[in-house]
């Protein structure tokens, strides 16, 4: 109505709430009036919303995003998720990877058997609609609701640190070969389903772009760069990041347009800083792809990476600048311009006494947890303010949930706490010592990047899971950050929640 605040709004005010829709909302805010239909076909915000929406976003450059988004709703329609994933390891001979409901009580008629045998590296895509696990020395793709498999192929070594894309169209792991962890892997589910061994120079962690633009985040050794994998490129391009020496083995994070890493400022001491980054132009590095590539899925799944080739130190020149595919040889291009993200452009947020300092943004990117080298917890805002009341000492591994309003905490006497944002508050989940997050325990050594591509999260962030002895049960989160056992769900050991 005419009084409403709403119609009152500055139109920076109005795009920034705008960001937060989704594209059937966004459509229905545009015939409030005429202020909102302009605001609402800000390009921007429909690039996010198909990056995130549809598989295969290749829009003909006639074509407005919003434009995009309409023709291709109908091909694409979404699929609403609510399930976990439950690894309840048994005999070779037994299911041990299941699907079960997560809006009520399991029974063994509900669950739906996903995989027989030992199964590890599970990890949803972010939308929920694909599972990536390795069964035995087999990695397979399947699809979720149907099961059948889109793609499976024997594993070079052991994959870890598998993470999807935002549009869930390619996927990274790392893994081993000969020896030593020099090779990430990529998937490409539009088309080229051919998995190739990359030789990126002993990458620790890395993490994809927000944009659904193909790039990664790579830390490797002391050292940051960019690595862009675009569909129709064979060429990997390679992108340096001037940063200064960095902090300890932290996971880099990456949201919009700021990545946020750790920096080392003394003999014993870090901060954690962010910096403005724009993908570079590649136009100038190799010819722009073909526009009549169009997407599709192998029609055979089940593919053999060829192993036969080694990758020797010669394969590998000092820049890192030379990789080795599962199936050819190439050549990694190196684009002629760094990324300057130094000290004199990039911009302290928090700073700590030890040489280590991990942390996790929020969803929303408005706040950030950390932890330093001795367990020691502070929450801040994405201007560096102190939320947290006081520190908290001992914290092992910590989760944000999906609506960025709770942070869950396991600390090393194994008490699982939460801290609600809004009223600032820790709280103790429960009293028993024998309460521990559904994660394998080997994740909680490098959780910063297992959070990144994993939840315990329902999506609404209303509930999380949580195991007691060999029972997994579902906890409500409450208004007030206090949160009580709801049900159980599955017998098991771990749990992936879809997003």
């Amino acid at each position: 109505n005419e009084g409403s605040a709403w119609l009152l709004l500055p139109p920076e005010i109005l795009l920034q709430v705008f960001d937060y829709l989704d594209g059937d909302d966004l459509l229905a805010a545009s015939g409030v009036g005429t202020t909102w239909n302009l605001l609402a076909k800000e390009e921007s915000i429909w690039h996010t919303i198909s990056i995130k929406r549809f598989r295969f976003c290749r829009r003909q450059p006639s074509m407005t995003w919003r434009q995009y988004y309409l023709s291709e709703r109908k091909k694409w329609p979404l699929t609403k998720v609510n399930q976990v994933l439950v690894y309840a390891p048994s005999l070779a001979s037994e299911a041990c990877l299941y699907l079960v409901p997560a809006e009520r009580a399991s029974d063994d008629e509900s669950k739906t058997v996903v995989a027989f045998g030992g199964t590890t590296q599970i990890c949803w895509s972010f939308r929920s609609d694909l599972i990536f696990y390795q069964n035995s020395d087999r990695v397979r793709i399947i699809h979720s609701q149907t099961l059948d498999q889109v793609l499976g192929f024997s594993s070079i070594g052991d994959p870890f640190y598998v993470s999807w894309s935002l549009d869930s169209t390619r996927i990274v792991y790392l893994t081993s070969h000969e020896g030593r962890t020099i090779a990430c892997c990529t998937l490409d589910l539009h088309g080229n389903t051919v998995p190739q061994l990359i030789d990126v120079g002993s990458p620790y962690y890395f993490c994809w772009d927000p944009m659904g633009s193909h790039t990664l985040l790579v830390h490797c050794r002391n050292w940051l760069y960019l690595l862009m994998l675009p569909f129709n490129l064979k060429t990997p391009i390679k992108v340096p990041i001037q940063t200064g020496p960095l902090g300890g083995f932290t996971a880099p994070s990456w949201h919009k347009n700021k990545i946020y890493f750790v920096v080392q400022t003394g003999p014993e001491t870090s901060a954690l800083v962010t910096a403005d980054i724009e993908i570079p132009d590649i136009a100038d590095v190799v010819p722009s792809p073909s526009a009549s590539h169009e997407p599709h899925v192998n029609a055979s799944p089940d593919v053999e990476m060829e192993t036969d080739q080694t990758i020797d130190d010669d394969d590998v020149d000092p820049d890192g600048a030379s990789i080795r595919s599962a199936s050819q040889s190439v050549t990694m291009t190196l684009h002629p311009h760094a990324i300057d993200c130094s000290e004199k452009f990039h911009r302290k947020l928090f700073e700590s006494s030890t040489s280590r300092i991990d942390f996790l943004i929020s969803p929303d990117g408005m706040t950030i947890a950390t932890v330093d080298a001795v367990g020691v917890m502070m929450v801040i805002d994405k201007d560096g303010k102190i939320l947290s009341p006081a520190a908290l000492s001992g914290v092992l591994a910590f989760f944000w949930s999906p609506n960025s309003r709770d942070l869950l905490i396991l600390t090393r006497s194994y008490l699982i706490l939460t801290f609600h944002v809004e009223t600032r508050k820790f709280h103790q989940v429960s009293e028993e010592r024998n309460l521990r997050p559904p994660i394998p325990s080997r994740y909680l050594s490098f959780f910063c990047q297992y959070a990144q591509s994993t939840t315990i999260f329902s999506p609404d962030g209303r509930e999380f899971a949580c195991r007691e002895g060999n029972e997994m049960f579902v906890y409500e989160l409450l208004e007030d950050g206090t949160s009580q056992r709801r049900r159980k769900i599955s017998d098991g050991l771990f749990a992936f929640w879809s997003w």
